[in-house]
């Protein structure tokens, strides 16, 4: 089943999928989820549709972020450096079947997981980091998330987008 999953647009989240996931699962660092073609699935077959992977993630704030942006992200104080996140650390379609979910689709499977986590125990801020891409950057501006502007590069050169639940 996962042998057929290809998402050639980013290798690195195929490889994920195919060859981290599993050890993310086992050690409890991070939680797959998969999308399945309901239709197939009532033939018997499994087929992929999508996946995505849900962790936490303790989030550094800009040195360059103000007083008022530190409050709206944490909701009380304006004066703190760090968040924990909820981290969508991959988010993917199958390119088998490309065309059977879109990513607001899969975005929103995924924000809800989150959501429900976030009533049971409570925080506020979801986190998404992805390369400098502006098809990447307007997809998650469009289903609400804002870009945090870093003059400081992370580990992994990426960008950090922060939507508030």
């Amino acid at each position: 089943m996962i042998d057929n999953f290809s998402c050639k647009f980013d290798k690195d989240i195929e490889n994920f999928f195919k060859d981290k996931s599993l050890l993310f699962q086992q050690k409890n660092k991070a939680k797959t989820y998969l999308i399945l073609d309901n239709d197939k699935l009532e033939q018997g077959n499994f087929s992929i549709l999508a996946y995505f992977a849900l962790s936490t993630k303790v989030l550094h704030l800009p040195d360059e972020l103000s007083k008022s942006q530190r409050k709206k992200i944490d909701g009380l104080y304006n004066s703190i450096s760090e968040i924990s996140t909820f981290l969508i650390g991959q988010i993917a379609k199958n390119d088998l079947n490309r065309n059977k979910i879109s990513g607001k689709e899969i975005l929103k499977y995924a924000c809800s997981y989150i959501e429900e986590v976030s009533n049971i125990i409570g925080g506020r801020i979801i986190l998404v980091e992805l390369k400098n891409n502006q098809n990447l950057i307007n997809f998650y501006t469009n289903n609400g998330f804002s870009l945090l502007h870093n003059k400081t590069e992370n580990e992994e050169k990426l960008l950090q987008m922060v939507k508030i639940i």
